[in-house]
């Protein structure tokens, strides 16, 4: 029978992490941006927010593991940031 150490047991699962990410991300993308038929042109904030969404997906995938909170963190402000941005938008 194998042995669970400690940190086997509060290890990150990223595959799981970055499914969530990519769901949450598609979600309010469209929730916020419209249908998602809509294709992302550069330029747009769209755009721009899926730039940042896929470098942080490949730091959390590629990164050191001891980074892996604050990326994820920041990822989590990457989204929640999109409805700012586009309220912000809006009056102006």
């Amino acid at each position: 029978m194998p042995r669970l150490d400690k940190k086997d047991a509060k290890s990150i699962n990223i595959d799981q992490v970055v499914s969530y990410l990519n769901h949450t991300f598609a979600k309010k993308a469209e929730e916020v941006f419209g249908s998602k038929a809509r294709s992302a042109i550069r330029g747009t904030p769209l755009y721009t927010y899926q730039v940042d969404h896929c470098y942080l997906v490949d730091e959390i995938q590629r990164g050191p593991t001891y980074m892996l909170p604050k990326v994820i963190s920041s990822a989590n402000d990457n989204i929640a940031s999109m409805k700012n941005g586009e309220n912000q938008q809006e009056s102006s």
